[in-house]
């Protein structure tokens, strides 16, 4: 089934659906964002290089590459993009992390990866401007009145339950005087919980990001993975990277053809079902169906009697898998 970290990290990456998370962001701040075009780095630098010759653009734009890898550090997703609203167009560095937990130093960890990426621009800078610099600017590495390219994260939740944990720097540190407090400058982090997002701005998706966040928004108020599948044909045309999430969520093992270019999330959830119940039936020893009917009630929300029903077990026999399950549940805990 794959872990999540790997699965959201193929998924999100693709420029459709990376564009996706940031209309939400964008929505969310009143701005309506018509299109993120990523770049490649060499074009992205070309914005800061100083007008001289071609030769010496491409000599530069090369040293500041150099620079830039000699900076890399980890990040789930980083691309650097140009950014076109209504009203204007601007050159951001636009990242994503993906989170399968709820992390408590969140705050920081972002705020840590949004230096890095700034005090990269300003290597790749000094690279740049290394012989254009007077005698006032060479101890600082450029020229005055410098910019950087903003940096905009955005932590994107794929956990089961609500994110709970902290959304700003304040929130993390501990300080009794609110004046001190003060002082110290929060940064607040954007977090896009699934669980919190309403009909309205799901329905600001395009891709297969849509039916990923109405599972787990879903499935954590106890509705059955085919309640949730059957309500929406778009399930019927999923991306098999966005069912690859899904299946890591929420720890389901559908079985799905990795070469087709759309998969029909109905009838491949029709399918486990059906297999659930055969070997449940077919199992002549009751561990076997024991864990069946665990299985048949995490997976689709049924409760005992309703598993139980599902695999046709005698009612006679209906307190002994009482007690099995009740073990199995026990162990698995």
């Amino acid at each position: 089934m794959g872990n999540v970290d790997s699965t959201s990290k193929v998924f999100v990456q693709k420029s459709e659906v990376f564009q996706d998370v940031f209309k939400l962001v964008f929505n969310d701040a009143q701005a309506t964002l018509e299109k993120i075009q990523p770049m490649e780095p060499e074009a992205f630098f070309a914005q800061m290089l100083p007008a001289t010759g071609e030769t010496k653009r491409i000599r530069k734009r090369r040293k500041a590459q150099k620079a830039l890898m000699l900076t890399r550090f980890s990040r789930d997703i980083v691309k650097n993009c140009v950014c076109a609203t209504h009203e204007n167009v601007d050159y951001m560095v636009l990242a994503i992390e993906n989170q399968a937990y709820v992390d408590h130093f969140m705050p920081a960890r972002v705020m840590i990866y949004d230096a890095m990426t700034l005090h990269t621009q300003i290597k790749c800078l000094k690279a740049l401007n290394s012989s254009t610099l007077t005698a006032d600017t060479f101890l600082t590495g450029v020229s005055k009145g410098t910019k950087l390219k903003p940096v905009l994260t955005v932590v994107c939740y794929f956990g089961e339950k609500p994110w709970d944990g902290p959304r700003s720097l304040h929130e993390i540190l501990e300080i009794n005087d609110p004046k001190l407090k003060a002082l110290i400058p929060d940064y607040p982090i954007i977090i896009i919980d699934p669980h919190a997002l309403t009909e309205a701005q799901l329905g600001l998706l395009d891709t297969s990001l849509r039916e990923v966040f109405t599972c787990i928004k879903d499935s954590h108020h106890r509705k059955s993975l085919k309640e949730i599948v059957n309500s929406n044909p778009r399930f019927q045309h999923m991306d098999p990277d966005a069912v690859n999430l899904i299946k890591a969520v929420l720890n389901i093992d559908i079985q799905t053809d990795a070469k087709q270019g759309e998969i029909n999330m109905c009838q491949a959830v029709e399918d486990w079902k059906q297999e659930l119940l055969d070997e449940g039936r077919t199992e002549g020893k009751a561990e076997g169906k024991a864990e069946a009917l665990v299985n048949l009630m995490q997976n689709f929300k049924l409760n005992l009697d309703q598993a139980l029903s599902g695999l046709s077990i005698p009612t006679s026999e209906w307190d002994a898998y009482r007690e099995r399950v009740q073990k199995l549940q026990t162990a698995q805990s």
